[in-house]
């Protein structure tokens, strides 16, 4: 496989005047973008080869009309900024791509507080539960999962995904799957947790994020850098909290591996809610998703409301063959490594510093993708690969 380059970029925070920036903006939480560092980033990716340019939300300040023109413009086209013609013209290009879900500020409209995606529908594709674009490069299939973070129940900040769009998905070792969204649902090493910027079901997005499968899950929205390829295991360290950790690595993820497998069977829903015996006892958490995964093999058991007392529930799960335990593909999935790739803002004009990442995509080895990444930072002209 030739190696593949992506480049990701999140929070430009373009304001509606482009020429002007954040020069009349000079509200907390409501900057618009930098000028210099915004020509800055046209010049480097028009300079730059790349293969596929992923962007996770608030292009726009606050939402405006404007700016929604003004990026679809820069992306798709090119036009003119007092001496400079900036846009990297992608509607032309036969070979380069771009991706792009929402962020808070771009459900705004106008406001301080998230409203609809109206006004940045009109410009980018609404992002629906299951959206998948599915893109040949280099000769390799790279499937891009767009998930719709924001909400406008979530305040200025928070966010949160419905659960209707954490859909199973039966992904395939030879191809390159990317999940892009807005908002994290880790707590990164070094970075203070700030709760009203959560998402609101971060554990069970968690959950769903890291055991689908994905080779790569990119995100923005703190403005902060992080980027690291680690297992499963170890990032489910990273969840917000001890109590949510429990929660999402040892009762969710089964959960999430049950769902995954309705593809192959003819089960709509998993059933969830446990249900108890005769005697009213329910089963534990573990063993009832044991059952619902041994029922999905084929294997024909009763339902705990068919036994007296919960032991005689245990007892059939137990006479199952071994050599299928749930467990032991929970902790195959727990060695899975995941590219995480935070992005800070790209430009905008009050944050501490401007940048984005390049990661490269080299094939793979043993069912691992193989990558590596850079690191770009504005030095105040121009934006530069740290080494």
């Amino acid at each position: 496989m030739e190696p593949i380059k992506v480049i990701h970029i999140s929070d430009l925070h373009i304001s509606d005047d482009l020429s002007h920036g954040d020069k009349w903006y000079d509200i907390p939480g409501r900057h618009g973008h930098n000028v210099k560092a915004f020509l800055a980033l046209d010049a480097f990716l028009k300079t730059t080869e790349w293969d596929l340019l992923l962007i996770t939300g608030d292009v726009s300040r606050i939402g405006e009309s404007d700016s929604f023109v003004w990026v679809k413009d820069w992306l798709e086209g090119n036009y003119t900024i007092g001496n400079f013609t900036v846009g990297l013209n992608l509607s032309k290009s036969t070979v380069r791509k771009y991706l792009i879900v929402p962020g808070n500020h771009d459900r705004f409209g106008g406001n301080i507080w998230q409203g609809s995606l109206n006004l940045y529908n009109k410009e980018f594709p609404e992002v629906k539960a299951g959206s998948v674009e599915s893109l040949t490069i280099r000769g390799c299939k790279v499937n891009i999962h767009l998930f719709d973070s924001t909400t406008s129940d979530g305040g200025f900040a928070g966010g949160k995904i419905e659960q209707n769009a954490l859909v199973p998905k039966a992904l395939k070792d030879t191809e390159i799957d990317i999940a892009l969204l807005h908002h994290p649902f880790l707590h990164l090493p070094e970075h203070p947790r700030e709760t009203a910027k959560d998402l609101k079901n971060s554990a069970d997005v968690a959950a769903y994020m890291l055991y689908t499968g994905f080779d790569a899950i990119f995100f923005g929205h703190t403005h902060k850098r992080y980027i690291e390829q680690k297992s499963v295991k170890k990032l489910s360290r990273c969840l917000p909290d001890k109590r949510q950790q429990s929660s999402s690595d040892l009762r969710r993820a089964p959960k999430v591996i049950l769902q995954m497998m309705e593809n192959n069977t003819k089960i709509v829903n998993v059933p969830y809610r446990r249900t108890a015996t005769k005697k009213g006892q329910l089963p534990t958490r573990k063993s009832y998703f044991d059952y619902l995964f041994f029922l999905m093999q084929g294997y024909e058991l009763d339902d705990p409301s068919n036994y007296q007392y919960i032991r005689e529930f245990y007892d059939q799960i137990n006479n199952v063959p071994s050599d299928i335990r749930i467990q032991d593909m929970v902790n195959r999935a727990k060695q899975k490594e995941i590219l995480i790739s935070l992005a800070p803002s790209a430009c905008q004009a009050k944050n501490t510093y401007c940048g984005f990442n390049i990661v490269t995509f080299r094939g793979f080895s043993n069912g691992q993708l193989d990558t590596s990444w850079n690191l770009v930072d504005f030095n105040g002209s121009n934006f530069q690969i740290l080494p």
